[in-house]
Order: C-alpha cells, then sequence, then structure tokens
C-alpha cells in the first residue's frame, strides 16, 4: 500500500466517522424532541448529548489512530524486507564477482605460463639451474656473475621465471585466485620448478638477507600438494 493509498483510507475513515455522529446526534434529537413528544431541551439533555458525542468521536478517532498505525508498520515491515532482500541480492553479486575475478586472475596465470615467449624463458632458466651436484652448482652460481651477454640473458630468464611463480603464490596465498583452477594447472608444475630453482633461491635469500620468495613458493606448493 502507498502513501498516497493510506491518506486516502484514514480520510475515507475521518469523513465515515463524522457522518455516523452527525447522523447519531440528529437521530437523538428527533426521538426525544419530536412533534409527537414536545419537550424543552434542558442544560442536562444538552450535556448529556455533547457527553455521548464527545466519547463517540473520540472512540472513532482511536480506532482510526490504531489503523493508521497499524498500515504504517505494515508499510515498514515491507519496507525493511524489500531492503533485506536487495541487500542480500547485492551481497551474492559481489561474491559472484569477486569469484569471478578470482577466476580470471588463474586463468590469466595460465596464459602467461603456455605464451610462447615466457616459455622460452622458463624453459631456459630451468634448464640452467638445474644441477647436477654442489660443483655444478657452484659453478653456474659463479657465471651468472659474469658480465657478459649471455649471463645477462640467463639473468633476465631466472628472472621471469622467479617472478611469474612468486606473483602467484603471493596472490594464492592470499586467496587472490582462484585455488581449486591453480591446482589443477600447476600442480604438477610449480614444485617442480621449485625443486630445480631452490639452490638458486636459497643463494639468492642469503645474499640480499630475505626469505620472502622461498617462503611464499613454498607455501603455496605445500598448499597444492595437500589440497584434496
Amino acid at each position: 500500500m502507498t502513501k498516497n493509498d493510506l491518506n486516502s483510507l484514514l480520510t475515507a475513515l475521518l469523513l465515515f466517522s463524522t457522518l455516523l455522529v452527525m447522523t447519531f446526534g440528529v437521530n437523538t434529537i428527533i426521538e426525544k424532541y419530536s412533534i409527537g413528544n414536545p419537550k424543552t431541551i434542558g442544560l442536562t439533555e444538552i450535556a448529556s448529548m455533547a457527553t455521548i458525542v464527545a466519547t463517540f468521536i473520540a472512540t472513532v478517532t482511536l480506532l482510526i489512530a490504531i489503523v493508521g498505525l497499524w498500515l504504517i508498520a505494515r508499510q515498514v515491515k515491507a519496507a525493511a524486507e524489500l531492503n533485506k532482500i536487495t541487500q542480500d541480492e547485492a551481497r551474492e553479486n559481489r561474491q559472484f564477482d569477486i569469484q569471478r575475478e578470482k577466476e580470471l586472475r588463474a586463468v590469466e596465470f595460465y596464459k602467461t605460463y603456455t605464451d610462447p615467449l615466457h616459455m622460452e624463458h622458463f624453459s631456459k632458466a630451468r634448464n640452467y639451474l638445474r644441477v647436477t651436484d654442489h660443483n655444478d652448482e657452484e659453478q653456474k652460481w659463479n657465471n651468472l656473475k659474469i658480465e657478459s651477454q649471455s649471463a645477462t640473458e640467463l639473468r633476465v630468464n631466472i628472472s621471469i621465471m622467479l617472478n611469474f611463480f612468486l606473483g602467484m603464490a603471493m596472490m594464492y596465498n592470499r586467496n587472490l585466485v582462484d585455488r581449486s583452477i591453480i591446482k589443477i594447472l600447476f600442480r604438477v608444475v610449480s614444485p617442480t620448478y621449485y625443486n630445480e630453482a631452490e639452490w638458486y633461491i636459497k643463494r639468492l635469500e642469503q645474499k640480499y638477507k630475505d626469505e620472502v620468495l622461498i617462503k611464499e613458493w613454498r607455501e603455496m606448493n605445500n598448499n597444492l600438494i595437500n589440497m584434496g
């Protein structure tokens, strides 16, 4: 019921009560002071009639107020229910949007990984970081320090690979990507790259006194492996 409907109903009730009061008063006067029963109107009769009329008006006014409050309460309740429905729908839509964003980010990581240019960087980095023993590890670490074009290209390849997995790990650990998609696409790939790059990462962390990379990446790998 709209506000205009409520106002119209209350107005109709007020007019109806006024009409009843007028009819009641006229009938009372006719019955007591008709031609067949002539009687002089005294103050007592007037006061009695006034009391009756006032009581009737008060009763009708109270009823109108009760009806009005009831209708207002219904409107308030309906508005509250509508507002709750609207909020629930907005919350559901927002949750859907958030989940959709997570899925798109996960798919974007896979697109980047399968991009031919990135795959070339990843492949070269992985092949270089694969070592047989400690001596091999030491030699490759020292070779990367050399200022040459080949060493620079290797450092670039390794940085691209590490930045990719670190970025994915940080978003994965903070639940900013769809974990189920990452699990399907990188459950084997990520630990494999990590195992071959672990020695290099540890040396980087020792050099720069920062364990963020290995901590984030290892946490994601453990979660990927242990996910049901």
